[in-house]
């Protein structure tokens, strides 16, 4: 299952508030283009700071829907936004970081990546 957003109305809605932030979320009501493989066990993890999950969220919607139903990419390339807080991102345990390719660990467990099967026939081709 995926679930849609319209993360800056989400954003806006929440003025800051993570908890208000993931209730609106789970509302659904504010729906747009914004994505999220598989949400149910994600949002079911104990003892999780709730600034990770919202992080996690907020730049999981900021990645290409298109890119990831034609060459199934759930990564998010960082060089496409310099603002991100890189130090932020590696504290999040649900977030890795390779070369430039942000992870959202929870999508990789649930859906497999077959981009990262993409990449490795790519170097294999150029050895």
């Amino acid at each position: 299952m995926t679930l849609f957003f319209n993360l800056e109305k989400l954003i806006a809605e929440a003025a800051g508030d993570s908890i208000k932030f993931l209730k609106l979320l789970n509302s659904r009501t504010l729906r747009g283009n914004s994505f999220i493989l598989n949400p149910k066990p994600l949002f079911n993890l104990p003892n999780l700071d709730t600034n990770y999950l919202v992080q996690y969220v907020k730049l999981a919607g900021r990645r290409d829907y298109f890119l990831y139903k034609t060459l199934d990419i759930i990564t998010l390339d960082t060089s496409y936004f310099p603002e991100l807080n890189i130090s932020a991102i590696k504290t999040n345990p649900l977030l890795t970081i390779n070369n430039r390719l942000i992870n959202f660990k929870y999508e990789e467990i649930y859906n497999g990546t077959k981009f990262y099967k993409h990449q490795r026939q790519s170097s294999k081709e150029v050895s």
